[in-house]
């Protein structure tokens, strides 16, 4: 089993790299953003040197030369009927008859229904405030062990031969729960063939997932959550954690290590980042490749305007 000292070590340093990548690439977006701000304070200087009409808002002046018109007189000549022809009486005059269908009707707006709320998406106000630490600890985790520390990482499908040796030896939830709970049991891959956290070599981690038959962990984002692959990655994900919290890697977040064994909130928060934030950017990458790294730098490009307009 791997030590604290070293679950914390590898944490620091892909932090730092994390970092470090960071840095560059938002000094190459700050050329690009300074660049574009010329561009559009060059336009919006052009617009406002040019002279806006001035739109009269007040009320509109009588007109002496030409008369007012006479609506209501227009309508009762309209009424009235020729001299040559002879009136002829009626028992129930037009005037007194109004069709049902000309009525008005009312016009009533539909009331505009809240957003609806993804099943998978943890509401934070669900969430008691003091579990922010240990939820944030939990999602550094599991970036560790997806393997998505560097910047606009992605997660990528699970390979189709995990699938199929998993459903091979799994059938059920209780076979699950039974090969990750029985530690000294056999694995049905040799730990050296996990590929995930290499560098801790036979830590706990990679002990759960060759007793799982899984070389790397991988959620399977077009499947339920509840699915047995799915389910099987969220076990080794919430024990290892535990396993780590308990054992101090995360004490410079400050968690609270009553929380690293809430199943009722770790569960919640599991789902809301793997099935619900994860999964909507491995869609979009799915569907339009490169759509989550352009909306991105998108939004870091609207950010810089928004400050540089402040300042």
């Amino acid at each position: 089993m791997a030590s604290t000292s070293d679950i914390q070590i590898i944490i620091t340093a892909a932090l730092q790299q994390q970092a470090q990548q960071l840095e560059t690439q938002l000094a190459s977006r700050d050329e690009a953003i300074s660049k574009l701000m010329e561009k559009v304070e060059l336009k919006e200087a052009e617009t406002s040197s040019k002279p806006s009409p001035k739109i009269n808002k007040g009320k509109k002046k009588a007109q002496p030369d030409q008369p007012p018109v006479a609506n209501p007189i227009a309508s009762t000549s309209a009424r009235k009927s020729p001299k040559s022809r002879t009136p002829t009486k009626s028992n129930q005059p037009a005037s007194h008859r109004t069709p049902s269908g000309s009525q008005p009707k009312r016009v009533v707006t539909p009331k505009s229904s809240s957003p609806r709320v993804c099943p998978f998406q943890m509401v934070s106000r669900a969430m008691p405030e003091s579990f922010t630490s240990t939820r944030d600890a939990l999602y550094v985790h599991l970036k560790l062990i997806w393997n998505l520390l560097e910047q606009k990482a992605i997660p990528g499908p699970p390979h189709p031969d995990t699938l199929r040796e998993f459903n091979s030896h799994f059938s059920n939830a209780k076979q699950i729960e039974k090969a990750a709970e029985d530690e000294n049991g056999a694995s049905i891959i040799p730990t050296t063939n996990v590929s995930t956290l290499k560098k801790l070599q036979a830590g706990y981690t990679q002990s759960l997932l060759a007793c799982l038959g899984m070389h790397v962990w991988a959620p399977d984002l077009e499947d339920l959550p509840d699915s047995l692959y799915n389910k099987a990655c969220r076990q080794v994900a919430l024990k290892s954690f535990r396993q780590a919290a308990m054992g101090g890697a995360f004490a410079y977040m400050n968690i609270q290590k009553n929380y690293a064994v809430d199943l009722g909130l770790l569960i919640p928060a599991y789902t809301h980042f793997v099935h619900y934030l994860q999964a909507n950017w491995y869609n979009q990458e799915k569907n339009k490749d490169g759509k989550f790294q352009m909306d991105k730098e998108r939004k870091v490009i609207s950010k810089a305007r928004e400050q540089l307009r402040d300042t």
